[in-house]
């Protein structure tokens, strides 16, 4: 099945929980590597053998109150 530009959009739109090619639930993702902002991983399929890389940006930070005074 080919991936067409709606199915990428659905996959994202549903937090990248099923296979964007035969929608199986059992893809399996490999370590994440981060870059300055961004990061991205390998995913694969068990289900129809796909492979593809996911794509992360950051969006957000909170402060972690364990921390303590901020001072290193």
């Amino acid at each position: 099945m080919a991936l067409t530009e709606e199915r990428k959009q659905q996959y994202v739109a549903d937090g990248g929980t099923k296979c964007p090619y035969c929608e199986s639930h059992d893809i399996e993702g490999s370590f994440v590597e981060i870059n300055v902002g961004s990061g991205h991983q390998r995913v694969r399929c068990a289900g129809c053998g796909k492979v593809w890389t996911d794509f992360y940006e950051l969006i957000d930070m909170e402060e972690d109150e364990e921390t303590g005074d901020g001072k290193d």
